[in-house]
């Protein structure tokens, strides 16, 4: 069933990926018509569920049963391109962290401030992983036996894990955790190379 639901996702995101990709910036002047449309428009992401923190990229909540957060990513960039590089990370995380896999919900937006733009952000699903923040060590253990290579880049113990054509960064402890004895990368940044 799982296995199933991160190719529904993976299949999911791509479609939306090739989608935006194929929108040119001026195609569609009115991005929250165009997803209303096709009844994907969240109209307030912080109707989801309760708020649990604020970060750099991204407003998460925990869903009213607290089986699952939502995580309402924002795009910085104000176009189309930037909505896609959030899904293509997305689509990349399902595929190298399936275990902590994500859902579209959606699409939202959101001011910059009261007189700047309406920027543009993805509401996506993950289930709730209950635990305590993972340590750099854990963090590092784990990826070594999931078949990562772990390259140190400063002497702060920041690194960046290689596996498969797939470069994760901005894994800090904050972003994984220890539940039931196990690992769980919860976010992260992953950019295919080859």
């Amino acid at each position: 069933m799982v296995k199933k639901s991160i190719e529904v996702s993976c299949t999911e995101l791509q479609a939306w990926i090739e989608r935006l990709e194929n929108l040119n910036e001026y195609g569609e002047k009115d991005l929250r018509a165009y997803f209303s449309r096709n009844n994907i428009w969240v109209d307030n992401a912080e109707t989801l569920g309760h708020y649990m923190v604020n970060g750099a990229e991204s407003s998460i909540y925990s869903s009213p049963n607290q089986k699952e957060v939502y995580k309402f990513k924002r795009d910085r960039t104000g176009n189309i391109r930037g909505l896609v590089t959030i899904l293509k990370g997305v689509l990349n995380h399902n595929k190298c962290f399936p275990d902590t896999y994500y859902t579209l919900i959606g699409f939202s937006s959101y001011e910059r401030d009261v007189f700047g733009p309406i920027y543009f952000g993805v509401v996506l699903r993950q289930e709730f992983k209950n635990g305590e923040f993972a340590t750099n060590v854990q963090v590092i253990d784990h990826l070594k036996k999931e078949g990562f290579e772990i390259i140190p880049t400063d002497a702060d113990g920041k690194f960046i894990a290689l596996k498969n054509g797939f470069q994760v960064t901005d894994l800090k402890s904050q972003n994984a955790i220890v539940a039931n004895n196990r690992v769980y990368i919860i976010d992260c940044c992953i950019t295919k190379y080859e």
